[in-house]
């Protein structure tokens, strides 16, 4: 199956907006390559973590220009069929780690983070960070 695209988690955009190391470089160098997708639950996560406005200006113009994956009924019921099947597994997530799983199977992404979470969600494909 062809991938369509990376996502990359919040974790991964708190990182490229500290502007420092190996996982910032990576981020930078995937968004030149027209790799990178955004999330409006990505966006939402990061401008509830801005500390002042400029900061969320920051953010909606780095991410404004992306290519965008929408969430749509589907996703949401991808979503719970999702977090349904993990709790029968007895395992919780966050919802939102559990919706952006539910965007990159839908659009066949894969996922960008330092977060593993990811592994416990099956047909979520994680994009390699650097040094890894």
């Amino acid at each position: 199956m062809e991938n369509h695209g990376i996502i990359a988690d919040t974790c991964i955009w708190i990182e490229y907006f500290r502007g420092k190391g190996p996982v910032s470089e990576a981020l930078l160098g995937l968004i030149k390559g027209g790799e990178i997708r955004i999330t409006g639950p990505v966006v939402y996560e990061l401008l509830q973590g801005a500390k002042t406005k400029k900061d969320a200006d920051v953010i909606k113009e780095a991410t404004q220009a992306l290519p965008r994956l929408s969430v749509t009924q589907d996703t949401w019921l991808l979503a719970g069929d999702l977090f349904f099947d993990l709790r029968r597994k007895g395992v919780t997530l966050p919802p939102s780690d559990v919706l952006l799983s539910a965007l990159a199977i839908e659009n066949n992404c894969s996922i960008l983070t330092t977060d593993n979470h990811f592994d416990q969600i099956s047909n979520i494909r994680r994009y390699p960070l650097p040094g890894k």
